[in-house]
This record gives structure tokens, sequence and C-alpha cells, in this order.
């Protein structure tokens, strides 16, 4: 009696011990519970981004990486302003690509993506997690399909270049269209729709607000 009341209370030990509910692993298959909690991925942090506070220089030398690596951003993105577009220089002025490609608004643009490049490479532990959720990859691929048709695909020949600009600068002050039509083809509509789809989708992703990750991962009934 006292032998199997003895090997009960040992068993119950290694069941606590175990977390398994238990079952010990060793002698069979996994249960849920362990399942799912090997599902669960570890997030960032502030300090996993930003270093640790008590760490030697503390975060003081954190802040001038950060500012280093925002310089090189910055200065990748000036150098692809001067890369892309149709600036060309002249004999006579050797400096006039550099000025139209520096000194005009598209600059900004390039900036931006710069510190958006910036953005991507400091919170990447914490944007990773997101990339493989469900609905990710469908998004970029219909947001890239929108960029490429309204930046290089030729929508009517016979109208200059044929590009989407082009047309939509003549659709818009067309009468016969309808008012629907015009704001479409008004720039800049397109682009902020496209960004309005764009944004609203990943706070949808983000926020997982079909619970389609949470089934999987066992986190609903």
């Amino acid at each position: 009696m006292s032998e199997h009341r003895n090997d009960g209370s040992q068993g119950g030990a290694n069941a606590a011990m175990s977390g398994t509910g238990g079952a010990n692993p060793a002698l069979g298959a996994p249960t849920a519970v362990s399942e799912q909690r090997s599902r669960i991925r570890p997030r960032g942090s502030a300090d996993t981004l930003l270093g640790d506070a008590d760490s030697p220089g503390g975060r003081r030398e954190q802040y001038q990486g950060l500012l280093k690596r925002l310089l090189g951003c910055l200065a990748g993105g000036f150098v692809l302003a001067l890369m892309i577009g149709n600036q060309e220089g002249t004999q006579e002025d050797y400096g006039l690509a550099f000025r139209e490609a520096v000194f005009a608004p598209r600059i900004i643009l390039f900036l931006g993506i710069g510190v958006l490049l910036f953005l991507a490479v400091t919170f990447w532990p914490l944007i990773k997690p997101y990339l493989v959720r469900s609905g990710v990859r469908p998004l970029a691929v219909g947001a890239l399909t929108v960029i490429v048709s309204q930046t290089l695909l030729k929508w009517y020949d016979p109208l200059g270049d044929g590009k989407f600009k082009t047309l939509a600068d003549q659709a818009s002050k067309t009468n016969g269209l309808s008012p629907l039509s015009q704001q479409f083809f008004t720039n800049p509509v397109p682009w902020i729709l496209l960004i309005a789809t764009v944004g609203c989708a990943g706070v949808a992703i983000s926020a997982d607000l079909t619970g389609r990750d949470r089934v999987v991962e066992g986190r609903l009934p």
C-alpha cells in the first residue's frame, strides 16, 4: 500500500515539473499545450532596439548609432534622387542635373524613402512577426501591382506617352465623365486612395481583426 502511494505522489510531482498536465513528454507525444507554447514568438522591446541603459556607455552610444544610421539612410535617399530622373547636364552648365535632382520638391520623396528605410531597419525585430501573418503577401503584391500600373504601364497610346498620369490629366477635364470618375483621375486622388487602402489593410492585419492567426496559435477557443 505504501509503495503504491509513493509511486502516485512521485508521478504527480513529475507531472507538475514537466508542465504537461500529467503526461511525460519523454514517454509520449507532446500535448496540445506544449504545441501552442512552441508557436508563441518572442516580440521585440525597447531594450532590444535601443540597448540596455545599464550597459557600458549607456544609451548615449545607442543614440549615436541610431543617428549614424539615420544619416546613412538619408544619404542613400539623396543618392537615389541623383540616380533616378530624366535630368541631364549640359556642356555649358555641368551642375544643371544636380540642381534639378536636388533643389526641387522631388527630393522630399527620396528623403522620405530614406526615413522609411531607417525605421524598417531599426524596428525590424518588431516588424518581422507581422510579415508572416495572413494577408501580408497578397497586400504587398496588390500594392506593387497598382504602383507599377500607375507609373510604368501605358493606358492609352494615342495620348502622349500613354501613361496613367497623362491620361488622368486629360480625363479629369473631360465633361462626358461622371463626377466620381473625374475625381478619381484628379491628381493625387489615386495615390491617396492607394495609401488609405494599404493603411486600413495594414491596421487590420497588425491588429489581427480576423482572428485567423489566433486560431492557428490556439489563442481562441
